[in-house]
């Protein structure tokens, strides 16, 4: 998949499902949680239920309503603690991705994390990954409205001091996609967490980095 670099000065990226391929972990941390409130989810159930939805959503759904915005909110903690300790011995980058960052840098575009992931489950991440690439990291701490909300795009290109338009945008979600689209950035979808037509917005697909050609 060939990518025209020259419009570009820098490369943002999602964390997870994009850098990684992490979302099987999730769901299993959430599968591990709901369990132990008696809550039994098949994997294909819990995407259907999960996917697409704020977790204060589909926390009333699967809990009738009856939780507190704080117990909803210990139970999101719970479950990252759950993925946390799972997923930190299997971090592992998607495939190509270190080449791709070298040539990124070689060619002079900067690059960086735009997640709404929380920073205990970023460091897991991050510290398992050649971070030292990345020249500014804007997490959930950074914005108040998640994606699709473009703001966390919107302040990554500010920080960076870049118009969006500068920017090329890694999403492996279509909340991502929507987020960077409307933000201005041209978007590669990794196709890692759902599938071309889902993500079917995105200016370009790739089931890794090590299909692009720079």
């Amino acid at each position: 998949m060939k990518l025209d670099l020259s419009p570009y000065k820098a490369a943002i990226f999602d964390m997870d499902g994009t850098l990684v391929d992490n979302m099987s972990y999730y769901l299993r941390a959430w599968i591990i949680l709901f369990r132990k409130y008696g809550i039994t989810l098949t994997d294909e159930e819990l995407r259907k239920t999960l996917y697409g939805r704020p977790y204060t959503e589909f926390l009333d759904i699967l809990f009738n309503n009856r939780f507190s915005l704080s117990k909803k909110q210990q139970l999101m903690e719970e479950k990252d603690s759950i993925y946390r300790e799972i997923y930190h011995p299997f971090v592992k980058e998607v495939n190509g991705l270190t080449k791709v960052l070298d040539q990124f840098t070689a060619r002079g575009l900067t690059c960086a994390v735009a997640t709404c992931s929380e920073k205990q489950n970023r460091d897991i991440v991050l510290g398992g990954l050649p971070s030292s690439y990345f020249t500014t990291i804007v997490g959930r701490e950074d914005i108040k409205e998640v994606k699709p909300n473009p703001e966390i795009y919107f302040l990554t290109a500010q920080r960076l001091g870049l118009m969006p338009k500068q920017c090329i945008a890694f999403e492996d979600s279509f909340s991502g996609i929507e987020a960077a689209k409307t933000a201005g950035m041209f978007t590669i979808g990794l196709l890692t967490t759902y599938t071309k037509d889902q993500l079917r917005f995105a200016d370009m697909h790739i089931h890794s980095y090590s299909e692009l050609e720079l």
